[in-house]
């Protein structure tokens, strides 16, 4: 169904994009700006999934996108993986934790 699709879609062609970055332009400060303006594009993404009520792809998005967050080594990087983890555990615990889905 499209809305599997089209959120992991954009999310791996973002993660595409911010490797692609970090391997042809290494690190630095312009980089790292540049990376951390598309993982907030990640949350925007995300949160709109939340509003949607798909809780559950959401949750599951959302600490992917965390442990991604913590393989690109930026030390930027850390702070949106906390707010994606931070994301992740209120969705469980307001949304699916008595959904089906916590089964």
């Amino acid at each position: 169904t499209s809305e599997y699709n089209i959120p992991s879609f954009a999310r791996l062609q973002s993660y595409g994009v911010v490797s692609g970055l970090l391997r042809t332009q290494g690190g630095g400060r312009k980089v790292e700006k540049k990376v951390c303006k598309i993982l907030q594009y990640i949350n925007s993404l995300l949160t709109a999934l939340v509003k949607a009520e798909y809780w559950d792809l959401a949750l599951r998005l959302f600490l992917q996108s965390s442990l991604i967050c913590d393989l690109m080594g930026i030390q930027t990087a850390e702070s949106i993986a906390y707010e994606f983890v931070s994301r992740a555990f209120a969705i469980y615990e307001e949304e699916v934790s008595d959904s089906k889905a916590s089964l």
